[in-house]
């Protein structure tokens, strides 16, 4: 798509990095969210931020600083629905401690398989139709997905309204035996987008 505008592979790179960038900037504010006004209203809140950005996405006419800005703003709820989403999935397995692991991995797993379908429709859409439509299929499956949410309910394990973290994203940043698990995260998710980003056009 951004071929077809005309950019080359630094400017696709750049405009590519705001996405995790917009996530970035967005996380501890987030976070801290997602504990005082509860897990479900900041899914729901990511689900319709997420329907803004792809209806921004198809006003996209030509390369400039909007790009930029939509990208930052997908990058912005993704965050919100995946920060809250796993949140949640983790106050359910909470509750069933004997399927805490069984639970967490249907989760990842549940993530994994739908970026396998989302690639294999996205080729399909893209082999009978242009990226106009790509667009539209993402806005349906994004009402589809808001519409699931709104079913959610929270589960009162330390969210909701009222609600107060005890300590900020630094202390937790700093936290000796938190350490090893920011350095493989980081380290993961270094190697994660980088395939991401990058196999596509080594292919």
């Amino acid at each position: 798509f951004l071929q077809r505008l005309g950019a080359d592979e630094v400017e696709i790179g750049g405009i590519m990095a705001a996405q995790p960038l917009g996530a970035i900037l967005a996380w501890p504010f987030v976070g801290r969210a997602t504990d005082v006004c509860g897990r479900r209203v900041v899914i729901l809140a990511g689900c319709a931020t997420f329907f803004v950005a792809i209806v921004l996405y198809l006003q996209i006419r030509s390369l400039g600083p909007f790009v930029y800005i939509v990208r930052l703003l997908d990058g912005i709820a993704a965050t919100m629905w995946y920060a809250a989403l796993i949140t949640h999935a983790a106050d359910l397995a909470y509750l069933a401690a004997q399927r805490r692991t069984e639970g967490l991995a249907i989760f990842g797993a549940s993530g994994l398989a739908t970026i396998g379908l989302g690639a294999v429709f996205g080729d399909w859409i893209l082999a009978h139709a242009g990226y106009r439509t790509l667009f539209l299929g993402a806005l349906v499956c994004v009402t589809l997905g808001l519409f699931l949410c709104w079913q959610l309910r929270d589960v009162g394990i330390g969210a909701g309204p009222g609600a107060r973290p005890s300590r900020g994203i630094l202390s937790a940043a700093t936290q000796p035996n938190l350490r090893p698990v920011w350095y493989a995260a980081f380290a993961f998710f270094v190697a994660m987008a980088t395939l991401f980003f990058f196999v596509k056009s080594f292919i």
